[in-house]
């Protein structure tokens, strides 16, 4: 397979939506048969990791009969509820990897707002009630959060108070579709998609809830769990670096098997996963 990494502008040089819109444009020229690369355009795949992942998800909603399959690994969903179950569950787990307060500093980079609203991003008073009250039910793990999988005993907590100010200047961004692709409340015109979650992740259920509304919508779409994984564990996946887990080397491999099948038709994988 061919792989093609867009370097698109990233923030805070270039905020939302210069990076999404980069990699809009370089879809549509490998789509139109116009980007110069020898690619069967019936077989693209687009693939991201934590925030890459947030912007495939996006992109293959815009393309949703031309992309084959959409790899979400990790990937940033939403920034309307920072106290989720697997928020509650790893406040303290990995700080320095993953982070309630972490995440919300990204998003206010990302989309260009002060930083200094991230302490009300965690208390999720960023919200008007009006706001709770139209988009909550699409990130509400007693609807969405299968409790089969058991990972974990918490569930999400309804925002009772809020900031004004904070509020005012962030609700366009919040319910923003192609900023946070778990705001779209259709999810059947989408792309099959393939799906790799961390335990030890705060973005673990806003992505298992995603990928269950996608099959409760009457898409394909699979699910990989992994157990003893944490957030950017899949850069781990290589024998000849530093530093390798046997669980990134295994969804590598469950990936790659995945792809052989869907893609060309070759030797089914492995291991099955999780289908939600």
């Amino acid at each position: 397979m061919i792989v093609i990494a867009i370097e698109y502008r990233k923030a805070p040089e270039y905020p939302f939506p210069a990076g999404y819109s980069d990699c809009i444009d370089v879809t549509w020229q490998i789509l139109a048969g116009k980007s110069g690369v020898n690619v069967d355009t019936n077989k693209v795949v687009i693939a991201g990791d934590g925030s890459g992942g947030g912007i495939a998800a996006a992109i293959a909603r815009h393309f949703p009969n031309k992309i084959m399959i959409q790899i979400l690994i990790n990937p940033v969903l939403q920034m309307l509820d920072f106290q989720t179950p697997s928020y509650q569950d790893n406040v303290d787990i990995i700080p320095g990897i993953t982070s309630p307060e972490r995440e919300a500093l990204h998003w206010l980079l990302y989309i260009g707002q002060p930083i200094a609203f991230a302490s009300k991003i965690t208390e999720n008073k960023h919200l008007f009630p009006t706001t709770v009250q139209s988009h909550f039910n699409l990130i509400d793990s007693a609807k969405h959060l299968p409790t089969y999988l058991k990972i974990t005993n918490r569930t999400t907590i309804i925002p009772r108070e809020h900031d004004f100010v904070v509020a005012m200047r962030l609700q366009t961004y919040i319910t923003n579709e192609t900023l946070s692709p778990m705001m779209h409340k259709n999810l059947q015109d989408i792309p099959k998609a393939y799906v790799i979650t961390s335990q030890y992740d705060v973005l673990r259920d806003e992505a298992v809830m995603y990928t269950n509304r996608i099959h409760g919508d009457g898409n394909k779409v699979k699910l990989k769990h992994y157990k003893n994984a944490f957030h950017g564990f899949f850069l781990f996946s290589h024998e000849s670096g530093i530093f390798h887990l046997d669980e990134a080397k295994a969804a590598l491999q469950e990936l790659v098997d995945f792809l052989r099948y869907q893609v060309y038709g070759l030797s089914k994988p492995l291991r099955e996963a999780y289908t939600v």
